[in-house]
């Protein structure tokens, strides 16, 4: 177990940590040319890779895979720059869409998840999907491989100048979609093709790239519309934090708020170990979880019927889950994923998935409103609603304040707020169902707490239908069985006086 342990510390630290002792005499040279694709060099700005300068063209030779809805999905061809007859006898279609997936870090053109998509995108509508396949360069240490990034971004630009050039496609047909190190692969190619459609960053790598400057990671002027999903956005420590917090692109959504995606065990060491036994892909599984989960939701985006994952613009994401930015205004809600470039709306947006697939769900305002003579007391209250095609999963709303963690208590006259993301629709709301549970102290061995709600209001995500429920001051005493509250009143008007 020893032995494991100090392998797999070493392996991350050689990943993700600075590679000193591996330096050679081409890391500690101030740049290199590569023919056509120019020079590149390691003085500021580009000084985020320990010194480390890219790979030569013909040791990461990426290779650019053609999928179309007439090509055998197990079978692609490959794309090569300057090769008319190449070009001719390939199935690519110049008038249609051209779908770029550029893979992130260890990863390569055969990954599973770039496959899944481009069937999806295939399955969506007739386009060209290519897969960059730079396996050769995308591995360890990290710091090279994110030197490789630039090399790698100047064959893809190069491939779209030559496919320019000899088809006569132009530069608004692409859209690139990069997953960690992909992204900012994608933001360099925006630099050297000017005029990009669209690219779409999933959870773009943050080590090495946080706080750089534009040029150096992808950002919002490197295609005409820009697009990021981030889900791991936590602080960057080995094991977790992957992905960029700061927006860099026209929209950035935050599933989750960017970071610890439900269904993804806590990236921690105890947890690292726990996982020893059951292999090296459940290890690396749950650190890259929710890293990966901007993968999935992304492609989930792009077939979705049932469901839309719309984002709300906020100021936090405490202040989403709570309830204070349920509405968009007068626009319409962006949604997250392959229709985004539909919306004009631009900046942060937040959203709640589910914890697996489909992790869409369906959103639910609720407001309860405690009574006005009750006294505070400490806990949690429990909810669930029902409706004429379902009952969601119960919910909770805390005395503790989620933004200050101070527990101020529930108080009488108060409004709560709190955001419910439901798998299933609920159809028209029927039922409120509610619980007290106080927080134990040495006082609960001598009186049952207990709050008292006057009102509870639901509102309708899809349709923005509200539905009142007036109760007068019904009292709940802690650990009594949920009650229920039926005869809501479908209306925009308050509760009748005395109710």
């Amino acid at each position: 177990m020893v032995s494991v342990l100090l392998a797999l510390g070493s392996y991350l630290l050689l990943g993700f940590c600075t590679a000193s002792s591996l330096r050679s005499d081409r890391t500690k040279r101030s740049s290199l040319c590569y023919g056509d694709l120019g020079c590149f060099s390691n003085d500021y700005p580009f000084n985020n890779t320990d010194g480390a300068l890219p790979l030569s063209p013909s040791h990461i030779r990426p290779a650019f895979l053609l999928f179309s809805e007439r090509s055998n999905p197990s079978a692609p061809f490959q794309l090569v720059r300057n090769d008319r007859h190449n070009l001719w006898t390939s199935g690519f279609e110049s008038s249609l869409p051209i779908k770029i997936i550029i893979p992130g870090f260890t990863q390569n053109g055969n990954v599973t998840w770039a496959h899944v998509m481009m069937s999806e995108l295939i399955r969506k509508e007739r386009m060209n999907v290519i897969i960059v396949d730079w396996g050769n360069g995308s591995g360890f240490p990290y710091t090279q491989a994110v030197a490789n990034t630039r090399v790698v971004a100047a064959e893809v630009a190069a491939m779209i100048s030559y496919l320019n050039t000899a088809v006569g496609t132009t530069s608004t047909q692409y859209h690139l979609i990069g997953h960690s190190l992909g992204a900012h692969v994608c933001g360099y190619v925006g630099q050297i093709v000017r005029g990009l459609g669209r690219i779409t960053g999933l959870d773009p790598a943050e080590p090495n790239f946080e706080d750089t400057p534009t040029e150096v990671r992808l950002d919002a002027t490197d295609a005409n519309f820009v697009d990021v999903i981030h889900t791991d956005g936590t602080e960057y420590d080995t094991i977790s934090g992957y992905g960029m917090k700061a927006p860099c692109g026209d929209i950035d959504f935050y599933p989750n708020g960017g970071r610890n995606q439900p269904g993804c065990t806590h990236e921690t060491w105890t947890n690292v170990v726990s996982h020893l036994e059951l292999g090296p892909h459940a290890v690396g599984g749950m650190l890259a979880c929710s890293h990966d989960r901007s993968i999935y939701l992304f492609t989930e985006s792009i077939n979705g019927r049932s469901c839309t994952l719309k984002g709300h613009p906020c100021n936090s994401y405490e202040d989403f889950v709570v309830g204070r930015c349920f509405s968009c205004g007068n626009q319409p809600c962006p949604s997250m994923g392959y229709s985004a470039a539909s919306f004009r709306a631009r900046g942060k947006f937040y959203l709640a998935t589910l914890d697996s697939p489909p992790y869409c769900g369906n959103y639910y305002q609720v407001t309860v409103q405690f009574g006005p003579t009750m006294s505070t007391d400490h806990g949690e209250l429990r909810l669930r609603i029902l409706g004429t095609s379902g009952l969601s999963q119960t919910f909770t709303i805390q005395s503790t304040n989620q933004q200050t963690r101070r527990d101020d208590g529930f108080r009488q006259g108060q409004e709560r707020k709190v955001m419910v993301v439901s798998r299933n629709y609920l159809g028209n709301i029927l039922n409120v169902q509610a619980q007290f549970q106080e927080h134990s102290s040495i006082l609960s061995y001598f009186w049952t707490g207990a709050v008292s709600l006057s009102r509870i209001t639901v509102t309708d995500g899809k349709t923005e239908a509200r539905y009142l429920f007036c109760i007068g001051e019904t009292v709940l005493h802690s650990g009594q069985p949920l009650v229920g509250f039926n005869h809501a009143v479908h209306t925009t008007a308050g509760c009748p006086p005395g109710q």
